[in-house]
Order: C-alpha cells, then sequence, then structure tokens
C-alpha cells in the first residue's frame, strides 16, 4: 500500500476513534452501536468493520490505547535521573499533557469500567497499566520519604488521594478548569508531601 494511502487509512481509523469515544461518553458502552458511531463520523457502517471487526475490538482499541499513552508518559519520566520531588511533579505534569492533549479519550478511561466482554489478555493489559503507575508511584513516594524530601505520609492512603485528585482533574469540564483544578491539585499535594 503507498504511503498516501496508509496515511489516509490512519487517518480514518484515528476519525473513528474520536467519534467513538464521543458516542461512549454519550451514551455508555454497552447502549453504544457502531450505526451511532458511523452516524456521529458521517461515514457508513461498512468503513467502521473495515477498520475495526467489531464494537468490543474498539473498545479495546480505545481502552489500551489510552493506558497506553498514560503508561509511556510516566515512562518517559521515569527514565530520567531525578530527586524524588522532581520525578513526582515532572510525571505529575508529564501525566497532566496527555490529560490536556487527550481529554475525551481520557475521561473515558476515567469513567468507563473494564468491560466484561473484553478479552482476558486485554484485561490484564488494563490491569498491568493501572499497576504500573500505582507501583511507581509508590516507589517515587517511598524513595521521598526515605531521603527526607516528603513528609512521613501513609503511601497507600497519599495515593488513593493523588489519583482522585487526578480523577477530579480529568473530569473537570473545559481548558480553564482544567488548569485551574491543575493548580490546585500541585498545591494541595505539594502542602501534603511537603508542608
Amino acid at each position: 500500500m503507498s504511503d498516501i494511502k496508509e496515511e489516509i487509512k490512519e487517518i480514518k481509523k484515528r476519525k473513528i476513534i474520536e467519534s467513538a469515544i464521543k458516542v461512549f461518553l454519550k451514551k455508555g458502552v454497552n447502549e453504544a452501536r457502531m450505526e451511532d458511531i458511523a452516524k456521529e463520523i458521517g461515514y457508513g457502517k461498512a468503513s467502521l468493520y473495515y477498520h475495526f471487526g467489531s464494537k468490543n475490538e474498539l473498545v479495546s482499541h480505545i481502552l489500551l490505547q489510552g493506558w497506553e499513552k498514560l503508561k509511556k508518559a510516566m515512562e518517559e519520566e521515569m527514565d530520567k535521573k531525578k530527586s524524588p520531588k522532581e520525578l513526582f511533579f515532572n510525571v505529575l505534569d508529564s501525566l497532566f499533557k496527555v490529560v490536556f492533549e487527550n481529554p475525551d479519550l481520557i475521561k473515558f478511561l476515567y469513567t468507563a469500567s473494564i468491560p466484561d466482554f473484553l478479552e482476558e489478555k486485554d484485561k490484564e493489559r488494563i490491569r498491568e497499566y493501572r499497576d504500573y503507575m500505582v507501583k511507581n508511584f509508590g516507589r517515587i513516594l517511598k524513595e521521598g520519604k526515605n531521603k527526607g524530601e516528603f513528609k512521613d505520609v501513609d503511601i497507600k492512603v497519599t495515593l488513593e488521594a493523588i489519583f482522585g485528585m487526578i480523577k477530579s482533574f480529568v473530569l473537570a469540564e473545559g481548558i480553564k478548569a482544567k488548569e485551574k483544578k491543575k493548580k490546585e491539585i500541585e498545591r494541595f499535594i505539594s502542602d501534603i508531601l511537603i508542608g
């Protein structure tokens, strides 16, 4: 296939994904149909099935793609040699950036439960992505605590609070609301960890 045809194919696939996310956010995964997605994007249903064999395949692709983006953003920061404090806030900024660049995708990740119809291998990959993030945030907090950069906090409770705040950031509507929420979260986390 020529480069131009391949590029067009990828553009169509991205448009399908973006439209599917909008429909899933409006109707929910279980209620949404491929017809709804086709209508949202203005493509024929056959076009959707050319790119994705089923709604289940499409949902799986979206969930895995979204969690992979978050994991990759975190990995890029984790590879840098920084103090725990710098690393923690750099990772947080990195994740915020992914949310700003992909608001609907990340909102979908945080509001959709893992559907029963997903293949077990895909469910496991999603759990691995989530576990990776929790484990590494926990490691940074523990290291920062041991080095005296962070206060002596309960790591599990702190992680639950942080992920709850990140979820509130993801669900905030509009750029200004997200920017305001980001500043509040950074200030709150700084107060908790540093004082």
